[in-house]
Formats: structure tokens, sequence, C-alpha cells
């Protein structure tokens, strides 16, 4: 069996890491009495020796022919090893998994080191009845990475952490070329070695790979900074139906349509992404973060635009509403007594002298990197600026939590679904004008959604990137599940986030992607003879459909 990093099979992140509630023994508290929940019973995933797993359909002439190319070593059929690759991590996936529920698995899960590899497995899959999945890291929640059975055929997932070198680095034009299966950590733990950083942190960052960054079209917390990856790709290699690929390392060119941008974002369907080339950045010298208290959501909407007209230019500005404000301090550490009385100090300052209403009032995070002198001086503008919007300097403690726990709210998830509650996420980007329009018609309309369902229903959001034109509108909702009703739940939260989305302005998604999850929405966007282009293209570049078929279209 091949020695990569995989998640756990039923949850996220790694087996032997978990949300730690004795640590942090106020987000439960902070959930029962959000959701109204009395009834608190564990609900664990099944044992994995309970889970009916149907059988693999390949037979051996063809698993030979496999094998003959990857070795037998880097070849796996095994049911741990297909559960694996079977789902991505969306709450539908995870549901499905802690029940046992795999209806359609891969038979095949190959490891390819080499670009010779994927293109002999190709036209093996063109002479053969074969579909193919690219397999980053699995962290992806709109299912692009699980196959549909759309037909019957043997499906191969290609898992590409193998594909996990430095292969060039040039210093000088700052640009550097990966595999496209490293994951996130390793990444930058090769450009530490030069100083040097690529600046792409999503959520996902710690069991992500580059190749799943470009193929979603993701967007990292400091994209303020750093840009998004379609930002950051120079260049790329891809393996399609009718071979290798190769859009050169160019800054920029006028030839006409820029073929990097019809593969970022394409979710494996067009064909295998091998190698990226990216803008890299020399490390900052200093980094801080710094918090303030709003009175409302609007006051913090208002600044953001203020300070960015201003020449204000952090990594990121994170605007949390009220609820994901309250949501952050449940989930803090039991404080000492130090602790204990400075927060019992600034909620009187906040109440009593500020008069700032403690069911309305935000957090806004603003991040600088740079050089000390730059920094400082961004920091002290930014302090002028949002003083004049009635802001209350938290100062760097704020930050700390956040720097702390940044990557593990993935893990809260898993924790909520012991207790059969519903949980994920939908996120937008509108233009300026929009943000609290659509923010406020979001929340109203799934808050609606209560007397329809008879429980509450938790409803946060914040705003995680911003642009000259626009933010991003990030929603965390969830509600306990009552007699089995979880995946009609789920479904009822989710299409109403979305409907709202294209009906008022916003985008069918952010950062997170289409797969299947949200291509039903797709045409919204983009029309209907956008999503026929598409069609023609995947024709010319995939005519048998062997590449990930059913997803974004």
């Amino acid at each position: 069996m091949t020695k990569v990093s995989q998640m756990k099979w039923w949850g996220w992140g790694d087996e032997n890491q978990s949300f730690d509630s004795e640590r942090r023994p106020y987000f439960l508290q902070y959930i029962k009495e959000t959701l109204s929940i009395s009834n608190f019973e564990e609900v664990k995933p099944v044992e994995f020796s309970s889970i009916e797993i149907p059988a693999s359909i390949i037979h051996d002439e063809l698993l030979s022919k496999i094998e003959s190319i990857f070795s037998k070593q880097r070849v796996e059929i095994c049911d741990h090893s297909r559960i694996l690759h079977a789902y991505g991590k969306s709450y539908r996936d995870l549901f499905r998994a802690r029940k046992g529920e795999f209806k359609t698995l891969p038979d095949v899960i190959v490891y390819p080191k080499k670009s010779h590899e994927i293109l002999a497995l190709v036209d093996l899959a063109k002479s053969e009845n074969i579909e193919i999945i690219p397999f980053g890291g699995g962290s992806n929640i709109v299912g692009s990475v699980e196959f549909l059975g759309l037909r019957e055929r043997v499906k191969i997932t290609v898992d590409m952490k193998l594909f996990n070198q430095l292969i060039d680095i040039d210093k000088t034009s700052m640009q550097a070329t990966f595999g496209a299966g490293i994951l996130g950590p390793e990444l930058e733990k090769r450009l530490d070695f030069y100083s040097m950083t690529l600046g792409h942190f999503p959520d996902s960052f710690q069991f992500s790979t580059l190749g799943g960054w470009v193929a979603t079209r993701s967007a990292g917390m400091q994209s303020d900074r750093y840009g998004k990856i379609e930002d950051m790709v120079i260049g790329l290699k891809i393996i399609t139906s009718n071979g290798e690929l190769t859009i050169r390392n160019l800054p920029r060119s006028s030839n006409g349509i820029d073929l990097k941008h019809l593969f970022i974002g394409s979710e494996g369907i067009f064909g295998i992404i091998t190698e990226i080339t990216v803008k890299i950045h020399p490390k900052p010298m200093e980094k801080k973060i710094i918090g303030f208290f709003f009175p409302e959501f609007s006051a913090g909407i208002e600044a953001i635009l203020s300070a960015r007209r201003q020449g204000l230019t952090p990594s990121f500005y994170r605007l949390s509403d009220n609820e994901k404000t309250k949501m952050s301090m449940a989930f803090k550490e039991i404080p000492g007594p130090f602790q204990t009385l400075k927060s019992q100090a600034v909620k009187k300052y906040l109440s009593q002298i500020k008069r700032f209403n403690s069911d309305e009032l935000c957090l806004l995070l603003v991040c600088f990197e740079g050089d000390k002198k730059s920094v400082k001086e961004q920091v002290i503008l930014a302090k002028n600026i949002f003083s004049s919007f009635n802001a209350f300097d938290v100062g760097e403690g704020a930050s700390k939590s956040f720097e702390q726990t940044k990557y593990d709210f993935p893990y809260v998830r898993d924790y909520v679904m012991n207790y059969d509650c519903v949980a994920d996420v939908s996120e937008t980007v509108c233009s300026w004008s929009q943000v609290q329009s659509l923010y406020n018609k979001v929340v109203e309309e799934v808050k609606n959604l209560e007397s329809l369902w008879e429980r509450k229903i938790l409803i946060s959001c914040h705003i995680s990137h911003t642009y000259h034109s626009g933010a991003s509108l990030y929603f965390t909702w969830g509600a306990q599940a009552k007699k089995g009703d979880n995946l009609e739940l789920y479904e009822s939260l989710k299409s109403k986030t979305e409907e709202i989305f294209v009906s008022h302005g916003g985008s069918v998604s952010h950062h997170h992607g289409v797969g299947y999850e949200h291509k039903k929405w797709l045409e919204e966007e983009i029309g209907s003879q956008g999503i026929q282009i598409l069609k023609n293209f995947k024709s010319s570049v995939d005519l048998r459909a062997i590449f990930n078929s059913g997803k974004i279209f």
C-alpha cells in the first residue's frame, strides 16, 4: 500500500485530532442555547467493519494492465482506500460516511509519480470503459471527487499526492514550479527554505493540494495581499484525452484567449493538472493582526470601505457579524483570573461607555504584513480610520486566538455532528452596494425557515475577502436534526442560501467551486449560452467523457 497522508474516512483531518471540548467548554453551551437543544444524545460514526461495501467491478485482465503502468505498490483496491476516496467533506458527504452509506465507490485508486503514467492510463481509458477523477487532499465540499454512477463504468481515482516535488524555483523572477499533488504545509516548507512564500492559506490549507486549489479556483485567507489562486498561476501542464498540454510560464501574453483560465476552476472535468508554476513572494519580516469591535455589522462594512478608499492595504479584512462574533467568543479556552477581569472590564466599558449592544456588536480582524516600518504605519492608519467609526480597539488579543484556531473550525462540524446537528457553509461575492442588502436577505429568509422546520436555526456570516468593487460573504448555518430529517434539512438550508445569492446579485460560489452541489444554479449566473460553451469545450478535450462526469454543468 502506498504511504501517503489521508484524512479520516468519516470526518475532517487527522485520525488523532479532534475538537477539544474540555479546553473549549463554552462552545457546547453556546450551541445548546442558540439552537434550543435539550436532548443531546451522541450519534457516533458506524464501525468500519459494519459497512456494506459494493464490490469493485474491475476484472483481473484490466487490473493487470493498470498494475503494469503503475506497479502493484501504487495501485489499491482495498476497502479502506476505496472508502477514503469516495467522498469529499461536505455535510452530505460526512453524514453518509458516518452512517456507512456508500453506493458508488472508486473501483481502483492509483498513485502516479510521472506524467507518462497518467498518459498511459488515459490511453487505456479510451480503449476500455473507464472514468477518471483526479484527487488531491479530498477536502472538497461540493461533490467534485465523488463518482455519480451515471454509467456502468470502471471508476478510477487518480490520487496525485506523489506529484509533490518542488520542480524549479526562480528567485529572480519570483516564481516556482511544483507538482500538482503537493500539500499546503509541504509547499510552504519547501519555499521557507528560500525565505519565500506563496501566500495562499485557505481554511483547508493543512489537507489540500496546490492542484486542488487550482482546480477549484481557490481563495486563501490573505488574498487581499497575495491574490486568489488564479492571480498566482503563471503556467500549467495538463493531461487531457488528447495528450499533454503545456501552457508556458509567461508573465502575460496578448495571444488571444488565456488558456490557463479554461482549466483554473475546471474541477478535473477537462483533464488532470500535473504541474503548476506560481508567483512567489519574499516572506514578510513582520505580521500583525489587530482587532476592533464595531457597534453593528453595517458600521464595520462602512469602515472597511472607507479604509480601502484611503489606501489601507492589509492581507485581510475579516468582519464577523454578531452571531459569528458570539460563536468566536464561545470558541475560547478557559481564561485565567487576569483574563477574566480584563474581559469583564471590556464588557462593562462597551456597554456603559460606548453604549454597544451585545446583540449587535461585531468583531473585525485586520492583518498586516511587510517590513516593520510599513506594518507600523498601516496599523496607525487603521486605528485612526476605525476610531472615526466608533470602533473599540481590541488590540492583538483576539488575533492570537484567531491564529491559534484558524484551521480548527472544520473539526467543530465533526463535533456537532456527534450530537446530530446539521452544519455547513455557503459563500458568495457581490458588489459593495449589495453587500448589506444581500446579507440581510439571507439572514431573514433562513431564520424564516424556523417555522417550517419547527426548530431554531443558526445563521452567521463574516466578510472573508474584499475587492475594489465588492466583497465575499461567508455564511455558516446549522440546526439539530429530528427523526432522521438530516439531508432534507441540509438541502433546505443549502438551497435557500444559494437561491438568494443568485436572485439578489451574488455569485453561486466565491471560492468553493461548483461540483454537483451548485450546478443547478450555475445557468442563472452564466446563462444557457455560457453552459453550452463549456459543454462544447468539454467535447473538444474529452470527447469520450473520461474525466469526472456530471460535474459543473
